[in-house]
């Protein structure tokens, strides 16, 4: 891993790279370059894929009923697994989503109480991976598709 991904790893790997960080790591070669397009796809289309999956998510489980602030709570934490299964996929390394993230949130959202329990997680997650397939393009969805199922397989065990 190039050492601007490991200050961002070890610093803020929940965001999106700068337009001088992503030109930087330009010349590292074409899979990193097809990486970023990626990560920049994702970028530009993560307010619409993450609130159409928790707007879903939300009409088919009444979330709202028994949690306060469900909505918000539920985009913040959808988009955390949006950013960092996006930052994994540009060092190519799912252990970042999984460690830093996937495990603590996995915990966090089982101890809610969320209607429907594990089966209403599952389908929030999937529905995440299945609007990310529906929203960017194919070469960026292979890249992008083992993190987002791993997500799915994590917080729903």
């Amino acid at each position: 891993m190039s050492a601007l991904l490991e200050e961002i790893r070890k610093n803020d790997p929940g965001r999106y790279l700068t337009r001088e960080e992503a030109s930087a790591l330009s010349f590292e070669g074409p899979g990193m370059v097809a990486r970023i397009k990626a990560s920049q796809a994702a970028q530009a289309l993560e307010d619409q894929i993450v609130e159409a999956t928790v707007l879903a998510t939300l009409k088919k489980y009444d979330y709202e009923r028994k949690h306060n602030y469900a909505r918000d709570k539920c985009m913040r934490d959808v988009g955390y697994v949006y950013r960092y299964a996006v930052f994994s996929m540009l060092c190519e390394d799912r252990r970042i989503l999984d460690d830093k993230l996937l495990f603590w949130l996995r915990t966090v959202l089982q101890a809610q109480g969320f209607p429907e329990g594990l089966e209403s997680i599952k389908w929030c997650y999937s529905t995440l991976l299945l609007n990310v397939r529906k929203k960017l393009q194919p070469e960026h969805v292979a890249l992008l598709e083992p993190y987002f199922a791993g997500a799915v397989e994590i917080l729903s065990s």
